[in-house]
């Protein structure tokens, strides 16, 4: 099994590479944040990375990209949600087997939707469970793409300003660590908007 996980490892690492070279980079990263916010599993933040990692010079611009379409991508999985869940959103969540996600993401957005929203948009968690589960249980509309815009920015220009200044290496020490550090910059913002 795990030589398994080392291919896939591997597989998708070449696969990143590949895309991130190429001419149709941002086309690529487009599509990629479009489609992870709703139903595909490659997360952005690992494509953005990957592309500023192997030398794109405007890390700015490649952030952006990635943020609008990675909201526009949340608002397509809110509608599915809200619209679809039942024959679109539900099997979308059985096939990620993220089933137990979503019933703790419901029980979450019983308090704040905002932070629910901003906690998926910025942490390492799926974004996907809580763009399907905001729509689907009718969380209010321009507060989820307040939280999603917000969190979204922060996390994935972050990202390419990290590896735009420390390069491959600190990305290595930041990717190790980033579910830690993510959430103790939740910690520490939630920290702040309380006090």
């Amino acid at each position: 099994m795990l030589e398994n996980m080392h291919k896939l490892k591997t597989g998708l690492h070449h696969w990143l590479k590949e895309r991130a070279n190429s001419r149709n980079a941002k086309t690529w990263l487009a599509v990629i944040s479009f489609s992870e916010s709703s139903f595909f599993p490659i997360p952005t933040i690992f494509f953005l990375v990957a592309i500023i990692a192997f030398g794109a010079k405007r890390w700015v611009l490649h952030a952006s990209i990635a943020t609008i379409f990675s909201v526009l991508g949340g608002i397509l999985g809110y509608i599915i949600g809200f619209f679809f869940f039942d024959t679109i959103g539900s099997k979308i969540i059985e096939f990620y087997g993220l089933t137990e996600g979503l019933e703790e993401a419901k029980i979450l957005y019983s308090g704040s939707v905002f932070l629910v929203v901003f906690a998926g948009a910025f942490t390492p968690l799926p974004y996907k469970v809580f763009t399907l589960s905001a729509g689907f249980l009718g969380a209010p509309f321009l507060t989820f793409l307040v939280a999603s815009i917000i969190g979204r920015a922060l996390q994935l220009y972050a990202a390419a300003y990290i590896v735009h200044v420390f390069g491959e290496n600190i990305t290595r020490i930041v990717f190790k660590h980033f579910t830690i550090i993510t959430f103790t910059l939740i910690a520490l913002i939630l920290l702040i908007l309380l006090i």
